[in-house]
């Protein structure tokens, strides 16, 4: 798994949750395509962007991210990635204390 970080988007209190789920806890795969998982901060911007390879990966962070309450984005409008930055987009629970920005 890689991640990386948008520019000039504040980072979120939460940001160490992620980065103990993703990059310490979640499952490895080393194979299959790459997805972008774009993390939105409490203001509704992506500030930072995961890529998982492999559905095993993929599964797993989805897993993490359901369990810190992240939700995905479904709705197009806000689903929409310049210059394709991300291919999922999960935003934080606005009633959950860590998602303020």
């Amino acid at each position: 798994m890689e991640h990386r970080y948008l520019d000039g988007v504040d980072v979120p209190r939460f940001d160490h949750l992620l980065t103990e789920a993703l990059l310490e806890d979640a499952a490895r795969d080393e194979g299959g395509a790459p997805r972008r998982l774009g993390i939105e901060n409490g203001a509704r911007k992506v500030y930072r962007v995961f890529t998982v390879y492999g559905q095993a990966e993929l599964e797993a962070a989805m897993e993490e991210l359901a369990f810190l309450d992240f939700t995905a984005v479904l709705h197009a409008s806000f689903n929409t990635s310049p210059e394709d930055e991300w291919d999922l987009r999960f935003r934080p629970d606005p009633d959950m204390k860590h998602s303020e920005p």
